[in-house]
């Protein structure tokens, strides 16, 4: 059984829907994700999302069923989310070339903490996720499709005593 998370870009292409000039071809798609997908690939992840309800047909415009997707902490899907996360990295780690410096924002945070406040961090990193898209619920014509990242990975952790 499919599921949203199954392809990398179903979640982009779910987006997409929401653009102002957006268009339910495989083309269209395509062109929206430069490239990374082909335009066969992109009429089957419209065609699932349709068909597994997340993307509606309203009068005169299509929408996206639910407005948030939260995977949340359901350690029952983490394998599915590892991998999901995993296969965007390699999409942007093969394809960061290919933007100019004006289109990316890169940052990477290199920071010592005590682990007993790792959970903390990662609350925060939650909070601004929510604050991004709360900011951006109230924009009523967008045009650009972007993807944003933040990851936490411990490259060492000790139990404090």
């Amino acid at each position: 059984k499919k599921n949203i998370l199954s392809e990398w870009h179903y979640l982009l292409v779910r987006e997409a829907v929401n653009l102002n000039d957006f268009e339910p071809s495989g083309e269209y798609i395509a062109n929206k994700l430069k490239g990374l997908i082909t335009p066969d690939a992109g009429e089957k992840a419209l065609k699932y999302l349709i068909e597994a309800g997340f993307v509606v047909e309203k009068p005169g415009r299509w929408k996206v069923a639910e407005p948030m997707i939260d995977t949340g902490d359901n350690i029952f899907q983490d394998e599915l989310i590892r991998k999901f996360h995993s296969k965007n990295l390699n999409v942007w780690s093969d394809n960061l070339n290919t933007f100019s410096h004006a289109e990316l924002e890169l940052g990477l945070l290199n920071l010592s903490v005590s682990s007993k406040r790792l959970p903390e961090l990662k609350q925060k990193i939650r909070d601004f996720q929510d604050q991004i898209l709360g900011w951006l619920h109230t924009d009523e014509k967008p045009d650009s499709l972007v993807q944003v990242g933040v990851y936490m990975i411990p490259h060492e952790v000790k139990k404090t005593k």
